[in-house]
C-alpha cells in the first residue's frame, strides 16, 4: 500500500532534499507526489527545458525507497506563456478576460493551449517515462476549481458547434429548447450566444446545454493529456487526476473518471465539513465512479486554509481520517503536504511539518501510522468494502436544479448528503 506526501522540493534549499527523505523514510512514507505546479522551472522559456532538478530532487527520494508521482503541471502556465498567447485566458461570465496571477487561469477549449499542454506533458513522459521510480501520473490539478466555464469567443465557437453534434438540426434544438418563448426561435448557429451576464435571465435550457458543453471540455482537455502520456509511458505507470468529492459539480466525474486508470480525490475534512459522514460518502462516492480502489492523493494533515486558517486537527484525528479512508477502499494515503510552505497563497495552509521543518506531534502522529502500515498495508490494498445501498449521483439533475431549484434552497447535494 502506498503511503505517503505531497512534496515541493523547488520550495526548499537542495541540501534540504536528503533531510526531508530521510524523515520521510522514518516516517513510513514510500510515494510523494510531485511537479504540478512547476512548469516555470521546467520550461523557463518557450521550448527550453530543465530537468535535472527535477531528477535529482526522484533520485534522491528514490535513495530512501520512496516512489514518485508526477503531475503535468497545465494547472499552472508560467508568466512568459500568457504574455505570448494572449488568447488562452479564460474570459468570464462578465466578458473579461483574466490576467496573469493566480492559477488555472486558462480556457480549456483553447486550441493553442491544448497543444502547449500536451508538448509538455510528451516533454515530460519522453523524459520520465523511462524512470523506475515514477509509478503514476497525475494529469493536472482539481480540474475547474477556479474558472469551471469559460465565456471567450473560442468556447462560443465550440458550443455551437457542440450543439449541432447533439441536435443536428436547428429544427430539433428550437423545439427541445422551447425557441417560440420569447422569440428565441434560431435561423443560424451562430446565432446562438452564450449565457454570459449582459443575457439577464437566459432560457435554461441554454444554461443547461452550457454547463454541460463546459464538462466535455474539461472531459477533452484532460484526453488530449493522458492520449500524450500513453503514447509514450510503460503501461505500470499509471495515469489518474485529483478529483474533489461529490460536493463539487462543476464537472461530470463519471465521465472524467471514464478513462482514468484510477480515481484520486483530495479530501480535507475540517476544510469541506466536518460531519464524518459526508466524508464517508465523498470516499464512496469517488469509489463508485469506476467501482474500484481509489487514492487520497491530497489528506489533511493541519490547519488549511488561504487567507484565514482552519482550526489545527485534533490528536489522533489524522490517522482516524486516513483510516476511515482506508475503510472505504483507499489504496494510497498520501499527505497534502509534508511541508508547510513559508511564502505565497498557501503559508497558512499547513503540513506535516510546520514552517521550520522539525518533526512535532503531527509528524509523529504520521510516523505511528506509517509504523502500522508497514505492518498490515499488504492485507488492506485493494480491499473493498460491502455495499449494502446504493444512491444516483446524476450531474444532470445536479445542474437542472441549480439553474431551476423550484423552491427556495432546494439543493441536490443537501437532499444527497441527507441521505
Amino acid at each position: 500500500m502506498y503511503y505517503g506526501a505531497d512534496y515541493y522540493p523547488e520550495h526548499w534549499p537542495q541540501e534540504r532534499w536528503e533531510t526531508d527523505a530521510r524523515l520521510m523514510e522514518e516516517a513510513g512514507i514510500n510515494l510523494v507526489r510531485m511537479g504540478e505546479f512547476a512548469w516555470s522551472l521546467y520550461e523557463p522559456q518557450e521550448g527550453i527545458y530543465h530537468w535535472e532538478w527535477l531528477e535529482q530532487a526522484i533520485a534522491t527520494l528514490a535513495a530512501h525507497g520512496i516512489h514518485t508521482v508526477l503531475g503535468t503541471p497545465t494547472a499552472t502556465p508560467p508568466a512568459w506563456m500568457c504574455q505570448a498567447y494572449p488568447e488562452i485566458m479564460v474570459c468570464e461570465r462578465n466578458g473579461r478576460r483574466v490576467t496573469f496571477g493566480e492559477r488555472r487561469q486558462y480556457c480549456p477549449t483553447n486550441a493553442v493551449y491544448r497543444q502547449l499542454s500536451r508538448r509538455i506533458a510528451s516533454a515530460m513522459a519522453e523524459r520520465f517515462g523511462s524512470n523506475p521510480h515514477v509509478v503514476a501520473w497525475q494529469i493536472d490539478n482539481e480540474f475547474a476549481g477556479h474558472h469551471p466555464r469559460c465565456y471567450c469567443p473560442d468556447c462560443q465557437r465550440a458550443f455551437q458547434n457542440w450543439l449541432r453534434a447533439k441536435y443536428g438540426t436547428l429544427e430539433e434544438l428550437n423545439g427541445a429548447w422551447g425557441a417560440h418563448f420569447w422569440s428565441h426561435d434560431y435561423t443560424n448557429w451562430a446565432q446562438i450566444p452564450l449565457p454570459v451576464d449582459s443575457n439577464g435571465v437566459s432560457n435554461p435550457c441554454l444554461e443547461l446545454d452550457f454547463y454541460r458543453f463546459a464538462s466535455d471540455q474539461w472531459v477533452g482537455f484532460q484526453h488530449n493529456q493522458v492520449e500524450a502520456l500513453r503514447k509514450i509511458v510503460p503501461a505500470h505507470q499509471r495515469i489518474t487526476h485529483n478529483f474533489m468529492g461529490y460536493n463539487f459539480q462543476e464537472i461530470n466525474y463519471f465521465d472524467l473518471a471514464r478513462e482514468l486508470d484510477f480515481v484520486a480525490w483530495d479530501n480535507y475534512p475540517i476544510f469541506q465539513a466536518s460531519d464524518p459522514a459526508h466524508i464517508a460518502l465523498n470516499h464512496a462516492a469517488m469509489r463508485g465512479l469506476k467501482n474500484q480502489p481509489f487514492w487520497v492523493m491530497e489528506e489533511q494533515s493541519g490547519p488549511s486554509g488561504w487567507q484565514v486558517m482552519s482550526r489545527q486537527p485534533r490528536p489522533g484525528q489524522i490517522r482516524l481520517w486516513a483510516y476511515q479512508a482506508i475503510a472505504h477502499g483507499a489504496d494510497a494515503i498520501v499527505y497534502f503536504r509534508w511541508r508547510t510552505c513559508q511564502f505565497n497563497t498557501e503559508e497558512y495552509w499547513h503540513g506535516i511539518l510546520e514552517h521550520h521543518g522539525q518533526p512535532r506531534r503531527r509528524y509523529y502522529e504520521v510516523q505511528r501510522m506509517g509504523q502500522e502500515i508497514a505492518r498490515i498495508g499488504d492485507r488492506l490494498s485493494g480491499a473493498m468494502p460491502p455495499k449494502a445501498a446504493a444512491m444516483i449521483l446524476s450531474y444532470g439533475d445536479i445542474y437542472a436544479l441549480r439553474l431551476q431549484p423550484g423552491a427556495q434552497g432546494l439543493s441536490y447535494n443537501e437532499l444527497f448528503g441527507s441521505y
